[in-house]
């Protein structure tokens, strides 16, 4: 499971609070923070850490096939 109850209020809680409280010429970027923390947090951290990707390619490659969902 990704995130227990309990963390994922508090992760959507500093979500939107941070979203709130930055400009809004910031706000993308705490999109893209929470967006990493969503994806990024479960095992694919492992999987990353095993394959050692070499460039960028090699990261959206990896999060595209390890994420279910049609491609």
């Amino acid at each position: 499971m990704l995130f227990t109850s309990y963390e994922f209020i508090a992760f959507l809680l500093l979500v939107l609070v941070s979203y709130y409280v930055v400009p809004k010429k910031f706000q993308w970027l705490v999109l893209l923070i929470a967006s990493y923390g969503f994806y990024l947090s479960s095992g694919i951290k492992q999987v990353l850490v095993q394959l050692r990707p070499e460039c960028f390619r090699d990261i959206i490659a990896v999060i595209a096939l390890y994420r279910p969902g049609p491609m």
